[in-house]
């Protein structure tokens, strides 16, 4: 696969969003649904994680780079919807990762 400019991979993790948005808009037959907006970041998270972990298999054990690919596409996706439902702290200039709280 050809290398993507950072607004092509927008583009995809947006397209990758759209699809998505269909099962919060559309009613559950589940009395249990939730819609995303009231869906907690750890609910966000471990989907996340279940993606990348069927992800790193696709990538490693089949050799399925594009399932691998596509199946990071909805991690991201998934990482956007819980930005945009719970906020993200801004990054604090010269901060070097994540323990530094900041």
């Amino acid at each position: 696969m050809p290398r993507l400019t950072e607004e092509q991979v927008f583009d995809a993790v947006s397209s990758e969003r759209n699809y998505a948005k269909r099962y919060d808009v559309q009613p559950s037959q589940s009395p249990d649904h939730v819609g995303d907006a009231d869906k907690p970041i750890e609910v966000w998270l471990l989907w996340m994680e279940q993606y990348l972990t069927e992800a790193r298999a696709a990538a490693t054990s089949g050799y399925d780079k594009d399932m691998a690919l596509r199946l990071l596409r909805r991690v991201l996706s998934l990482g956007v919807n819980c930005a945009m439902y719970h906020g993200l702290p801004p990054r604090t200039p010269g901060a070097t990762n994540a323990r530094d709280r900041t």
